[in-house]
């Protein structure tokens, strides 16, 4: 991956910029070089996908999510949906929007501590008790509090933007944020699966820029999403010249996935900041989904994003955790529900919060007075 640079956000160039350029060299090069067979290839792939567009589904969000004008979605507040995953398997949103019937007021003597991150965060496929913030909450002393604050599909970004609108309100005491490295890939997206638009985030002299905002409504279900890169993906395809130019820019910039993180660290450095001026330690953990398991691809490129997360948050202290470790020799049948997304079930759960609790007190000072000793 690319080397990134924790304490710049300068490129060398304008990404816009090298793709116009690369744009207009491509489109030279296809008629000057190539001919019309390249036109009638990537005229015959632009049929196939209006042909075939793809449809904007339904996914389970929906059901306790609304329409948000900064974030995309949100939970709707004060919404229970029993059986929601399945017998027993219940779904609940407090008036604050966050998961658990649990109203988070302030209590000047109570330790609160927020968990930020995705679906795996929320829980997503398991009851409101099984999820790990509820089941963290169980290692600690009464008095002690912790918040549900993960969204399905977020990503870093969207969790940035929820944190910076709610810890002023819940005033934490700790904010421990639990990602996978799909919530990182996510910044390069509009739309997702199920039509919510997303809002956009560069980096501009070491800044983060927010963009898209107010985002778009929802696509209704059933619509075509927007296939922005038909046109250019297809060039590159089918054109020798468009590949070797496309060769040449990623040697001096940085590919999609190398921006998403490189944009996705100054987040967190962005967030950080929240966490300072509440006089509020923050931590970092990143979590493995199956195939990062037992996928050799996918595991080098969680061992890239941990190694470059690592190497980040030690230059801005920032304490970070790698949870691969605490999954890996379990059986997967039971940590992982048997579903499309293989989420954590109960036991997947309760390994990310038994790690936790065994981490935190060595990385926040006065955690460990938090955590109930062996005769509570």
């Amino acid at each position: 991956m690319s080397k990134l640079s924790p304490k710049t956000g300068k490129l060398k160039m304008s990404w816009r910029k090298k793709l116009l350029f690369a744009s207009l060299a491509t489109l030279f090069g296809i008629t000057l070089l190539e001919g019309f067979a390249t036109w009638f290839a990537v005229g015959s792939d632009l049929v196939k996908n209006w042909k075939q567009p793809i449809q904007v589904g339904v996914l389970s969000e929906e059901r306790h999510c609304e329409y948000d004008k900064e974030f995309g979605w949100a939970n709707k507040p004060g919404t229970v949906i029993a059986d929601f995953y399945g017998p027993g398997q219940t779904i609940s949103i407090n008036s604050q929007g966050f998961r658990g019937l649990e109203n988070y007021d302030e209590k000047p003597d109570a330790y609160r501590l927020i968990c930020l991150g995705d679906s795996f965060t929320l829980g997503y496929g398991v009851d409101d008790r099984e999820t790990f913030p509820f089941q963290l909450q169980q290692n600690l002393k009464l008095g002690t509090e912790v918040v549900n604050m993960g969204q399905g599909g977020y990503s870093v970004g969207q969790s940035y933007l929820w944190l910076k609108r709610s810890a002023p309100e819940l005033n934490p005491d700790l904010v421990v944020c639990v990602f996978i490295v799909e919530d990182f890939h996510r910044l390069n997206t509009t739309r997702t699966g199920n039509g919510f638009a997303t809002p956009q985030f560069e980096v501009e002299n070491g800044s983060i820029l927010l963009k898209n905002v107010p985002v778009p409504k929802k696509l209704p279900t059933g619509a075509a999403l927007p296939q922005n890169l038909a046109i250019s993906e297809s060039l590159t395809n089918h054109s020798t010249l468009a590949k070797g130019i496309a060769k040449i820019v990623a040697t001096e910039e940085m590919d999609a996935d190398d921006y998403a993180l490189f944009v996705g660290l100054h987040l967190l450095r962005e967030t950080s900041r929240i966490c300072d001026e509440l006089n509020c330690p923050m931590v970092v953990a990143l979590t493995p989904t199956l195939p990062e398991l037992f996928d050799p691809a996918a595991s080098l490129k969680y061992q890239q994003y941990s190694d470059s997360l690592k190497s980040f948050l030690s230059t801005e202290e920032i304490p970070f955790h790698d949870l691969r470790p605490a999954f890996q020799d379990l059986d997967s049948d039971t940590i992982f529900l048997d579903e499309k997304f293989h989420h954590y079930s109960e036991a997947g759960n309760r390994v990310v919060a038994d790690a936790l609790v065994s981490w935190l007190p060595y990385v926040v000072s006065n955690f460990s007075s938090a955590v109930k000793t062996e005769s509570q």
